[in-house]
């Protein structure tokens, strides 16, 4: 007896099974709920709506906003993260202690210097390699229209190769170990360490056309070199002609120039008081003394400042001299100069408003560096504990965690991508910017083909829970009147 009712439990069970799948496939579908707010704030911007027309969100509610958000989060990113870079890659690539990368302008490749002295160049979209740069290789990175690389070698020797062939093309002999592009492209500033001399080359002909005394930067426009001495002088300098233009008084240690070309900054040094100057680069006059080293912000207008023993930043207004806001944290401007962002010593990143002078929100540490991304729409940081994550710059709102252990990272020139190199030798690519291509009208079609799907889906397993039911009720009548028939012998 006790056999025949546990056969009975086991034959009716599919039925108690069966009804529950069919009633949550119909009443909630079969996406799961993890709706990726930022496609769901993509779906209800005002311009995808404009884009869309006026009755572009009319009948999609919440929880269908919700539901495309799956998909998209499903169909375009998968678990969150598209890796862009194959396994074959981030095993060829050697990566110990601090590889030198790059992206090139377009975002297209990436320009790799390992520890084992060779440089080379990486297709982002198939992440194949495309060639390698003979060395012994320092350091490298692209011209600024991507046509060229430079790198300099161990033997304090720098080179131009072509990015299309990976051609050499010249060789620049006279102590090098550091160079860079002008902003232009048709030049190339040089430097050797310990050595108080820097070399200005024709990129065209490989002709040596200046050498000044000190350390350099161009200006914005490629006509000015700012040279920082031994002697602890800042000089401009007429690219063009070689000559000088002038010398900026006071002990200098470091300097730049502002974005927009009107004005240079100089430091001597992160302890001193009063130690960030900024001058008029057509006068030469000197404008401003702000406390702290410095650096600009991104439209010119203003200068951030911070003290190596002081836990915080400061914000100074370029024109007129005036403090304007103190910010807890060492921090670095966004691209549109819009927002600051500061870490602290207690480990958290901030996220100011630089207009208001006030806190927007902070992002979950312990934080060990940040960074916005150039259109100023992301931060990526990385903790103390080896994790890279992306954030949304409008609502704070954690997008990605990026698989680590990751030691540094950065995104590419157009934001969509991210290139992490990790403590165990990986580089890896990381697509960020999945949603730029999504439209609302993609979106719904999206919807669409998922609902088409879920009741095709739920079609078939409503007769096939009729079929089930029937049959199963059938031979639960069987057995019943079996243990009927037992019971009255």
């Amino acid at each position: 007896m006790e056999f025949l009712k546990r056969v009975f439990l086991i034959l009716t069970l599919p039925i108690l099974v069966s009804s529950a799948y069919t009633m949550e496939n119909g009443q909630v579908g079969r996406l799961e709920d993890i709706c990726c707010e930022k496609a769901a704030s993509i779906l209800s911007s005002d311009e995808e709506v404009e884009k869309f027309g006026k009755d572009g969100l009319k009948g999609l509610t919440s929880r269908m906003r919700k539901k495309i958000a799956d998909i998209v989060f499903r169909d375009y990113i998968g678990n969150g993260i598209k890796s862009m870079i194959s396994e074959n890659l981030a095993k060829e690539l050697n990566c110990n202690s601090r590889p030198v990368y790059w992206f090139s302008p377009n975002s297209k490749l990436v320009l790799t210097v390992s520890d084992d002295t060779v440089a080379r160049v990486w297709d982002v979209k198939t992440g194949k390699l495309l060639y390698a740069l003979n060395g012994p290789v320092r350091s490298g990175k692209f011209n600024p229209n991507g046509t060229l690389v430079l790198t300099v070698s161990d033997d304090n020797v720098a080179s131009i190769w072509h990015v299309e062939t990976g051609e050499l093309l010249y060789t620049f002999n006279g102590q090098i170990s550091w160079g860079d592009f002008s902003p232009d492209g048709n030049l190339i500033l040089t430097s050797l360490v310990n050595d108080d001399a820097t070399k200005v080359w024709d990129v065209e002909t490989g002709e040596l056309l200046h050498t000044f005394n000190g350390w350099g930067d161009f200006s914005p426009n490629s006509k000015l070199v700012l040279i920082v001495s031994n002697d602890n002088m800042a000089r401009v300098w007429d690219v063009k002609t070689g000559k000088l233009l002038y010398a900026l008084n006071g002990q200098v240690s470091w300097g730049n120039f502002s974005p927009d070309g009107n004005l240079v900054l100089t430091s001597l040094s992160f302890v001193n008081d009063d130690a960030t100057k900024v001058w008029d680069v057509e006068t030469g006059e000197l404008l401003h003394t702000f406390n702290g080293r410095g650096n600009f912000s991104p439209n010119s207008k203003l200068v951030l400042t911070s003290l190596v023993n002081d836990d915080a930043t400061k914000v100074w207004d370029v024109e007129t001299g005036e403090l304007l806001y103190t910010f807890n944290g060492r921090g670095n401007f966004s691209p549109n100069s819009k927002l600051v962002l500061t870490i602290s010593d207690d480990k958290v990143a901030r996220v100011w408003d630089v207009k208001m002078g006030k806190l927007l929100y902070a992002l979950n540490g312990p934080v060990r560096s940040g960074k916005f991304s150039p259109n100023s729409e992301l931060i990526l940081t990385i903790s103390d504990n080896n994790v890279a994550r992306v954030w949304d710059v409008k609502t704070g709102k954690l997008l990605y965690a990026l698989n680590g252990p990751v030691w540094s990272g950065k995104f590419s020139p157009n934001s969509e991508l991210v290139l992490t190199i990790s403590d165990n030798n990986v580089a890896r690519v990381w697509d960020v910017g999945w949603h730029k291509d999504l439209t609302l009208e993609q979106a719904q079609d999206l919807l669409l083909r998922e609902k088409k799907q879920t009741e095709a889906r739920n079609r078939w397993l409503s007769k096939k829970s009729l079929l089930v039911v029937g049959c199963m009720a059938c031979i639960a009548g069987i057995v019943g009147f079996g243990l009927w028939s037992l019971s009255n012998k």
